[in-house]
């Protein structure tokens, strides 16, 4: 359950890519100094595509269903949180606009390693999906 259409489409990129390509960074300063990365996963889904993803990998069916922002917030211990509401309206808008559509191999290119599919992630947390 989440704020954001089922069909707003994004390129999720696991924390593991994220600690990789920060690492990648931090080895040699100098080659990224200045630089801005829009890092993107392997491939772009939509949340109703992850809920059917992580289904299948764990075995049984998740379907996506979106919520409303105070109700998303209040699900994680987040209710009095104006600011974090505000970023989930504002992420709302830019999924519709497209802004987080789209890959790229940048994070590949930075790391020097593939970044993790969805299949992959839910793999290696399966613990925290059952």
């Amino acid at each position: 359950m989440m704020p954001w259409d089922a069909n707003s489409r994004f390129s999720p990129v696991a924390t593991d890519g994220l600690t990789q390509v920060i690492v990648a960074i931090l080895e040699t300063p100098v080659t990224h100094s200045g630089k801005t990365y829009p890092l993107c996963g392997p491939a772009e889904h939509s949340f109703a595509e992850v809920a059917e993803i992580a289904g299948r990998v764990i075995g049984t069916q998740i379907t996506y269903q979106q919520a409303s922002v105070d109700t998303f917030a209040e699900s994680i211990g987040q209710t009095g949180n104006a600011l974090f509401k505000e970023h989930c309206r504002a992420v709302a808008v830019e999924l519709q606009e497209g802004v987080f559509a789209g890959t790229n191999s940048l994070a590949a290119q930075i790391s020097g390693r593939p970044p993790m599919r969805i299949e992959e992630f839910v793999a290696k947390n399966r613990a925290a999906f059952v």
